[in-house]
């Protein structure tokens, strides 16, 4: 039958028949090698629209940060101005304040230490202000934050004794001799 007549056609044209073959043959590879190349084209193209959308979320997110950034270090200027205009009551609240930081930092060692001369410092502001009784709290945190430390044990007499309490100002002061160099 068909399959034949075929046979016998090819065999009459083999040349004809061998270049359209491989004709074909090319026609194939060619369309292959196109459509291999478009599939690494369009995954080159998706890779690199990820990579940009990746790129665009990381720029969004710097961007973000910049402005926490950006409104952090204005509320820290604001408070900045606003500490510099505080009125005698607002410092007064700003110094009680510091007391409670003081008594948190207390808990450790090097905190107590710095709480200790902090407190030391104020009292010592607060003599000159003479304001003794006030002085004196804050000595008396100052030792109970660092008891070793005599320089604090001084202080409290003096002005124990700046306020004529020579009993309580020699206690103090000879716990201060007591105390490690």
């Amino acid at each position: 039958g068909m399959f034949r007549q075929m046979a016998l056609l090819l065999k009459r044209h083999k040349t004809t028949a061998s270049l359209i073959a491989a004709g074909l043959v090319i026609f194939l590879v060619l369309v292959s090698v196109f459509f291999v190349r478009l599939s690494m084209e369009k995954n080159r193209a998706l890779a690199a629209e990820k990579a940009a959308k990746a790129s665009e979320q990381l720029a969004k997110a710097n961007e973000n940060r910049a402005l926490a950034s950006e409104k952090e270090a204005r509320d820290n200027l604001s408070r900045a101005l606003t500490g510099e205009k505080m009125a005698k009551e607002e410092k007064e609240k700003a110094i009680a304040a510091n007391d409670e930081r003081i008594k948190a930092l207390a808990e450790q060692t090097k905190a107590a230490e710095e709480a200790a001369k902090a407190n030391e410092e104020r009292a010592r502001a607060l003599v000159e202000d003479q304001k003794f009784e006030e002085a004196l709290e804050k000595v008396a945190l100052a030792i109970k934050l660092a008891p070793q430390e005599a320089a604090y044990h001084c202080l409290r007499g003096n002005m124990l004794q700046s306020l004529l309490r020579i009993a309580e100002a020699k206690t103090a002061y000879e716990t201060a001799l007591k105390c490690p160099a």
